[in-house]
């Protein structure tokens, strides 16, 4: 790391080391980067904060008060009438464009503070967790590192080495409340199987907690995401 650390670079301690030999993290400590880019911070809090109804998975993790979820919604339509091209259209099919945006400084205004409460609760789901532990470790076949962390809740926490600044960087942090909790849990270990280069063996910390080799019962989603949903549970929110 340089002498000057990112502002969104954060250290965890691993209270259980990995079992395995080979852990693409080597040491007793994650160090991550919340997002390098501030662009790609934006475009991932704006994504994830626009669907109301993702608010009660993420407030298992850090509590998103009434009051807050409100400004939230308020300053989603603040975007929205400043001319965001992701508000504007069929938002939930397509990752917002902020990274190119004309309009990135002028919706900062409004956008910071949903930025914070976003990075809250990711800090919320990897210090959980990397408790519990539920984290795993994989490598793809263009050597890229990854890691992969879980808290008891349908959120997942995704990041990449960076060889450069010897940290982690996040790439994703995102919720699927749709979906039962064993669903969700078999859902993310396909996945990483599915990424990981097939030559390498995957290191699940622990196997208990991913319940690796134990029966997950696929069930059915109780409603489909999509558009239109955004205010809906405001009316019988509890703080």
């Amino acid at each position: 790391m340089s002498n000057s650390p990112h502002p969104r670079y954060r250290s965890y301690s691993i209270v259980s080391p990995c079992r395995n030999s080979g852990c693409p993290h080597n040491g007793p400590d994650l160090k991550i980067i919340l997002y390098i880019k501030a662009k790609k911070l934006r475009s991932h809090a704006i994504k994830h904060f626009t669907d109301t109804n993702e608010f009660p998975a993420w407030n298992k993790l850090s509590n998103i008060s009434r009051q807050n979820a409100r400004q939230i919604v308020t300053y989603c339509d603040y975007i929205k009438t400043i001319g965001c091209p992701y508000l504007r259209t069929s938002y939930d099919k397509s990752d917002p464009p902020c990274e190119r945006c004309t309009l990135y400084k002028q919706c900062s205004k409004y956008a910071n503070f949903i930025e914070d409460k976003y990075i809250k609760i990711i800090e919320a789901a990897i210090t959980q967790g990397i408790v519990i532990p539920r984290y795993a470790c994989y490598i793809l076949a263009n050597n890229l590192q990854y890691f992969v962390v879980i808290p008891n809740t349908n959120v997942a926490v995704k990041a990449c080495y960076d060889n450069t600044r010897q940290a982690y960087n996040l790439t994703t942090c995102y919720c699927n409340s749709y979906r039962p909790w064993p669903d969700f849990l078999n859902s993310q270990k396909k996945n990483i199987k599915k990424q990981a280069d097939r030559t390498r063996t995957v290191i699940w910390c622990t196997t208990e907690e991913w319940q690796i080799g134990a029966g997950v019962p696929a069930t059915r989603p109780r409603y489909k995401p999509g558009s239109g949903k955004r205010r809906k549970f405001l009316k019988n929110w509890k703080s």
